[in-house]
């Protein structure tokens, strides 16, 4: 079962994607927007200011997951202490 429609299926419906690498491609590619950032503090800003003109705004901190420890194999992640 696809439950994923295209954008033009469901008009009215947007999204924003701020990412780093390319936020167009992968699981972007179906975004209204695509906001590619170099740092965390430039998604924060781009999420800011894409919040008011789509339904759905999608950001991913890469440098607060690698500080957080996330995707690492090892037992010093706070959610495992």
């Amino acid at each position: 079962m696809n439950r994923f429609h295209a954008v033009s299926a469901r008009p009215g419906r947007t999204s924003a994607v701020c990412d780093y690498f390319n936020p167009g491609a992968g699981y972007g590619a179906k975004a209204t927007t695509a906001t590619k950032c170099s740092n965390d503090e430039e998604v924060v800003e781009a999420i800011c200011a894409q919040v008011e003109g789509h339904d759905l705004v999608f950001g991913r901190l890469m440098e607060l997951s690698n500080v957080q420890g996330c995707g690492q194999d090892n037992d010093t992640t706070p959610w495992t202490r």
